[in-house]
C-alpha cells in the first residue's frame, strides 16, 4: 500500500471533527483505513497503561527508599545515643575508680565479636559499681533492725503473760480465800452452811440461852419426837434425792422471803401502806430471819385476807418457780403428761399441784418412800410413782401407754435427771430447775440429740410471779402446804430438817403467832 495514501487517511482523521470535511471523509477513506486506525489507537492505550505502571513503581520505589533512608537514620541515631551512653559509663566508672583508690580494668574483644576477656587488678572492681554495695550494706542494716524488733516483741509479749497470769493467780487466792468452798457431798455443804448459820445468829442464841432454859427443854423433847418418827420411815429416807425444798439457793437458806406488817414507808412509796398485811423478798445474807427488816418497795406484795403468813412466806417462791418452769420455758398444753421428781418437797410439791389445778396436765408424782408415797395420794395425786419400788422409767412408760412424758421438771438432779431422758417421749422437753441432791451429772450429748430432746435451766428469782401465785392461792387454784414451822428459838432445828431432806412441803421459822 502506497505511503501517500496513508498520509492522506492521516490528514482526513485529523479533520475527522471538522463539519465540512464530513463528506469528503467518507467518500476518500478506502477499505484498511479502519483496520489502521484501531491499531493504533490500541497502540496507545497500551503504551498509556504502561506508563502509568511504571509511574506506579517509580511512586513505590521512592517510598521505600524513603522509609529506608529513614529506618537508616533512626538506627544510625540509636547508634549515637548508645555510643554516647557508653561514653557517658565509661567515663563515670573512671571517675568512680580513680575516687576508690585506683581499681582498674581492662576489656578486650576479638575483631568478629565472639570473645570477650576480663581482667581484674584489684578486689574492689567486684561489684559492679558502688551503688551495689550500698545496697549490700543497708539489706544488712535492714535485716539486724528487723531481728532486734522481733525479740523486743517476743520479749515484752512473755512479760505481758507473765504479769497476766500472776494477776490472776493473785485474784483467784484472794476470792477463794473469801468464798466458802461448797463441796459436792451432803455432809461437807451441810457442815459450810451449819458454819455461815452460827457466826450469824450466835449473838441472838447467847442472849435468849440464859432466860428459856425451860423452853430448851421442851425443845430437846419435840427432838426426840421428831427423831422417833424418822426411825419409823425406811433406811432408804436417809439416802433420800427427791423429796426436797430445792431452795438450794444460798439466799432461800437464810430465809429471803418473810412476811408480816408494815411499819412504816418511805416518801415515794405508793404500792403498799402502814399496818398493811404483806409478803417481802429480802436477797442477802441475812435474808428475813429478824423481826424488823428494811426492804425494796419493789419486793413486797400484799397478801390476801385468805392466807397465813406462814402460807404467804412458803409459797411464793416454790409456786412462782412452778409457773415459771411449766408455762415460761416448758410450755405445756392440757392433757400432757408431766414427770415431777421430788414430789414431796416445796418447790416438787408446787409443780405438781400447778400443773394439775392450773394447766390441766396429767401429773406423775415421783418421790422416794411410802410415807410420801401415801402422802402425795392424801394430796390428789392419781399416778405416784416410789423409786424403791421396781423400775421408775418402765413404770412411767406403762402409766403413759409406752410413750413417755411430755415434760419432765426436775429439782433432785444426779441419778433422777438421768433417768429423765429415758422417760420423756421424743422430742419432749426437760426443765432442770435445781439439784437438792448435790450432784449436777455430766448429761449424755448423744442422747439429747438421737432423741431430739429440750434440756432447759430455769432461775427462780422472778418477781413479777409474785402477784400471780398470790392470786392464784386467793382464788382457790393452789393450796401452798406448810410441812413444819418453828419458833425463831428453834432455828437450828429447823435448818437440820431442810438439811436432812426429810420434810414434805415448806418449812417456815416463825418470829411470833400470826
Amino acid at each position: 500500500m502506497p505511503s501517500s495514501l496513508n498520509q492522506k487517511t492521516y490528514d482526513l482523521f485529523r479533520v475527522k471533527r471538522e463539519p465540512e470535511c464530513c463528506e469528503v471523509q467518507s467518500a476518500l477513506t478506502p477499505v484498511n483505513i479502519p483496520r489502521t486506525y484501531s491499531k493504533d489507537k490500541k497502540d496507545t492505550k497500551k503504551k498509556k497503561k504502561k506508563k502509568k505502571k511504571k509511574k506506579k513503581k517509580k511512586k513505590k520505589k521512592k517510598k521505600k527508599k524513603k522509609k529506608k533512608e529513614k529506618e537508616k537514620k533512626k538506627k544510625k541515631k540509636k547508634k549515637k545515643k548508645k555510643k554516647k551512653k557508653k561514653k557517658k559509663r565509661k567515663k563515670k566508672e573512671k571517675k568512680k575508680k580513680k575516687k576508690r583508690g585506683g581499681g582498674s580494668y581492662r576489656v578486650e574483644k576479638s575483631r568478629r565479636g565472639l570473645n570477650t576477656c576480663l581482667r581484674v587488678s584489684h578486689l574492689d572492681c567486684l561489684f559492679s559499681s558502688s551503688s551495689s554495695s550500698s545496697r549490700v550494706v543497708v539489706v544488712v542494716v535492714v535485716v539486724a533492725v528487723v531481728v532486734v524488733v522481733v525479740v523486743v516483741v517476743v520479749v515484752v509479749v512473755v512479760v505481758v503473760v507473765v504479769v497476766v497470769v500472776v494477776v490472776v493467780s493473785l485474784l483467784f487466792k484472794s476470792i477463794s480465800a473469801r468464798m466458802p468452798v461448797l463441796s459436792t457431798t451432803q455432809t461437807s455443804r451441810d457442815a459450810v452452811v451449819r458454819e455461815m448459820m452460827s457466826q450469824e445468829f450466835l449473838s441472838y442464841q447467847k442472849k435468849e440461852d440464859d432466860d428459856d432454859d425451860d423452853d430448851d427443854d421442851d425443845d430437846d423433847d419435840d427432838d426426840d419426837d421428831d427423831d422417833d418418827d424418822d426411825d419409823d420411815d425406811d433406811d432408804d429416807d436417809d439416802d433420800d434425792d427427791d423429796d426436797d425444798d430445792d431452795d438450794d439457793d444460798d439466799d432461800d437458806d437464810r430465809g429471803a422471803v418473810a412476811a408480816g406488817e408494815v411499819l412504816a414507808v418511805g416518801a415515794d412509796v405508793t404500792n403498799v401502806k402502814v399496818g398493811e398485811r404483806v409478803v417481802a423478798l429480802n436477797y442477802g445474807k441475812l435474808g428475813g430471819m429478824a423481826e424488823q427488816i428494811v426492804v425494796s418497795a419493789n419486793r413486797v406484795f400484799p397478801v390476801p385476807d385468805s392466807l397465813t403468813f406462814s402460807q404467804a412466806a412458803g409459797s411464793i417462791v416454790a409456786y412462782s418457780t412452778a409457773i415459771g418452769a411449766l408455762d415460761k420455758k416448758a410450755r405445756v398444753q392440757k392433757g400432757d403428761f408431766v414427770l415431777v421428781s421430788g414430789a414431796s418437797g416445796a418447790t416438787g410439791l408446787a409443780i405438781a399441784e400447778t400443773a394439775k389445778n392450773i394447766y390441766g396436765c396429767q401429773v406423775i408424782a415421783v418421790c422416794r418412800g411410802q410415807q410420801k408415797h401415801d402422802f402425795l395420794l392424801e394430796r390428789g395425786f392419781d399416778r405416784v410413782v416410789d423409786r424403791t419400788q421396781g423400775n421408775m422409767v418402765d413404770t412411767i412408760l406403762e402409766l403413759t401407754d409406752g410413750q413417755g412424758a411430755a415434760v419432765a421438771v426436775d429439782v433432785v438432779g444426779g441419778d433422777m435427771l438421768m433417768d429423765c431422758l429415758h422417760c420423756v417421749k421424743t422430742d419432749g422437753t426437760i426443765v432442770i430447775v435445781g439439784f437438792a441432791s448435790g450432784n449436777a451429772p455430766d448429761l449424755p450429748s448423744d442422747v439429747i440429740k438421737l432423741r431430739s430432746l429440750t434440756v432447759i435451766g430455769l432461775n427462780w428469782k422472778n418477781v413479777d410471779l409474785v402477784p400471780v401465785v398470790l392470786e392464784a392461792a386467793h382464788e382457790g387454784k393452789i393450796h401452798p402446804y406448810i410441812g413444819k414451822e418453828f419458833p425463831i428459838e428453834q432455828i437450828n432445828q429447823a435448818y437440820q430438817v431442810v438439811f436432812d431432806r426429810k420434810s414434805m412441803g415448806a418449812v417456815v421459822v416463825r418470829m411470833k403467832q400470826d
